[in-house]
Parts: C-alpha cells; structure tokens; sequence
C-alpha cells in the first residue's frame, strides 16, 4: 500500500498524522479460543495492536474478519518495549507467571500460556479495563498458531522424502521483531540519516520548485535571516599549561 494515509482539513492547516499499516499480521480462524486475526499499524508516534474476530459466514472456507467489533491498544515506544521485555521473559519459563504485560490507558496487553482458557497454546490477549471499576469491558485473544508454518529438510528427489520442521515460535517472534523495529526507530535516528543523506537532493528539488513558483507568479512564504554566531569554546581561547611527556624511566628516577 502507500506509504501512508493523512488526515487533513483543507480548510484549516494542521499538522499531518500519517497511518502507516504493518505487512506483518496474524490470521487463526480455527483458533480454540477467539477465532481471530492480529494485525498493527502506525499513528501519532505510536504502534497500535488490533484484534479482530472472524466474522460468522455460511461457507467455512470464506475467511474474513470484522473490522468494526475488533479491539486495539495504542503503545509508546516505551510500552512497547516494556512489552518486549515480558515475552522474553515468558518465553524463558512460560508456566512461571500466570500472564505478563503492560497496561496503557483503559487497555491491557498480555501473553500467557494459554491454562486460562484451558489450551497449551500461548496467547496474547487485549482487554478493555473500565478505569473507575476495574471491569472487563471486552476482551479478544489470539491464539499463537501451532503445527502450521514449517520449512523443508533433507529433500530427496527421487523419493520425494523430506523432514517437515515445524516453526512454533515463529508468529511470537515476529512479534518481538515488529515490537523491537518500532521502539528502536523511534530514535529518530535511522529517519536523521535518510533525511541528512538526501539533503542535497531535496535542497535541488525545493531550488527548481522555488523557479517554477516564481515562472507562475505564487509567493512563498520566506523565514527572515538568522545571524548565526561563531561557537566560541575555553579550550580554543584559554592558554594552556604546557606538560612534557616522561618516560617511565624518568618518573621512577624522579621519584628514586
């Protein structure tokens, strides 16, 4: 898709908040516990996580989900982090805490090992906390697929044997990666780099597009001048005590 969508007011100049959705998403229609799919998008600094139920079809091999009764949280990059943290943490003994996450707002994001809705399947599970009460308002789980992706070992063409690996853990990792890539760009830093290393591409384009306006006759609105001054330090200005190097040699002598 484009590389985002903008909501605007062409009447009113405001300052643009492009969503940005992930290629990463989750689909278990035969899940034990929430026939769902989880997908993630970007918006307004933040990563939102959704959960959306399978919608009820006639033909069990149409496949589709419902957008308007699906359930979000919005994470910052520091929540998002934190919520990082807790998987690796549940993946080192997953039956040692009953579910681990974080909250954010009226919302709370875990993983758990499934005993609660009686599986041995991990899951992650979004719920809607009334904040005066403390009552689930909703709550979604997706089930992490299990026995479903798996790559190929050791294929034999004249017999067609292989061994069919199975990779559990995957969907949980992928996770991580989206969580990590999120909460690390957010720095800035990899944007500064792209933005500094096209600089001069974009001070050519704003050049002929600055001709092309003047051609046309449309003002641009120009930022007056800025007097910038000198960066002045106390080691450039102040004279320095001068040190002569010695030897090992000549310190202990000094000292003997």
């Amino acid at each position: 898709m484009a590389l985002g969508t903008y909501n605007s007011n062409k009447f009113e100049k405001n300052n643009y908040s492009p969503s940005v959705y992930s290629a990463y998403r989750m689909g278990n229609p035969e899940s034990e516990v929430d026939p769902s799919m989880m997908s993630f998008s970007f918006w307004n600094n933040m990563l939102k996580i959704s959960i959306l139920p399978r919608k009820q079809t006639k033909d069990a091999n149409d496949i589709s989900y419902d957008t308007e009764n699906s359930i979000s949280i919005y994470l910052t990059h520091t929540k998002a982090r934190m919520l990082y943290d807790e998987i690796c943490k549940f993946q080192e003994n997953p039956d040692l805490y009953q579910n681990l996450g974080v909250s954010s707002g009226e919302g709370l994001i875990y993983i758990c090992n499934g005993k609660e809705f009686r599986i041995n399947c991990p899951c992650i599970v979004i719920k809607k906390i009334n904040g005066e009460t403390g009552e689930t308002m909703s709550s979604y789980a997706y089930q992490l697929k299990k026995d479903y992706h798996y790559s190929i070992r050791n294929f034999d063409s004249n017999s067609n044997d292989f061994d069919k690996i199975y990779h559990n853990n995957i969907e949980l990792e992928e996770f991580k990666t989206l969580l990590r890539s999120y909460y690390e760009a957010m720095s800035g830093a990899m944007a500064y780099s792209v933005v500094d290393n096209l600089k001069y591409d974009f001070s050519r384009l704003n050049t002929k597009t600055e001709l092309i306006a003047d051609k046309l006759g449309v003002e641009f609105r120009r930022k007056g001048s800025r007097n910038v001054k000198s960066s002045t330090s106390i080691f450039n200005t102040k004279e320095p005590r001068n040190f002569s190097s010695s030897t090992i040699d000549d310190i202990e002598d000094q000292i003997g």
